[in-house]
């Protein structure tokens, strides 16, 4: 079974069939996990979406149920994962650890604290780092409620934006062969811009 989850988009279909209704908390326990427990980076994410969107398509799977159910995951998942932080997580570093360093713990932080909000947001859309995000968050004590707000706010537009576009524009064949490419993009050139009025912002400040 457990390889069945790990491979969950290649037996979507079977499960579908044999689940009935309850594929549904099946597909929320995965994205749960994915986000939700820092070794959940070898649970299927943005192709799990793509997936999703591909078979809902061409099969009777109800989209809206499907999108709803991956969002709340992602929600509820990133909430445990933050906590997790915040209680246990700091005790993983330490001066002299080889993998865990305090330093590490040290950077991670500053970091959030510069680029907090649009860490949290854009995270959501780079596999591995979903996942660890919502447990540095945890350690480095950001505000629960603005972490809350944030993590709402790049489920939703993470859930919806892959696969209710997969979803619908699925039927045309340029858009279904280079959609990961698609997406890459986009997220590029908005990265893109973010980073140049960042530089653009530190140039002016510096100026005398």
């Amino acid at each position: 079974m457990f390889d069945f989850i790990l491979h969950f988009n290649e037996y979507i279909n079977y499960f579908i069939t044999t689940l009935g209704m309850w594929f549904y908390v099946l597909l929320f326990f995965i994205i749960f996990c994915e986000t939700g427990i820092v070794l959940g980076i070898f649970f299927p994410g943005d192709s799990l979406l793509f997936t999703v969107g591909i078979t809902a398509a061409a099969t009777g799977l109800n989209i809206h149920l499907a999108v709803f159910t991956i969002c709340l995951g992602a929600i509820v998942g990133d909430t445990c994962n933050y906590i997790t932080g915040r209680f246990i997580g700091e005790r993983m570093f330490s001066t002299h650890a080889k993998i865990f360093k305090r330093a590490y713990l040290v950077k991670t932080k500053d970091f959030l604290e510069e680029y907090g909000t649009k860490a949290i947001i854009f995270s959501r859309f780079i596999a591995f780092v979903r996942t660890l995000t919502p447990f540095v968050a945890g350690i480095s004590k950001m505000n629960y409620p603005k972490f809350v707000t944030l993590g709402v706010i790049s489920a939703i537009i993470w859930s919806f934006s892959i696969t209710y576009t997969v979803y619908f524009f699925s039927g045309y064949s340029i858009v279904k062969d280079n959609l990961s490419l698609i997406i890459m993009l986009i997220f590029a050139l908005v990265i893109g811009q973010m980073l140049i009025k960042q530089l653009i912002y530190k140039i002016k400040t510096k100026k005398p």
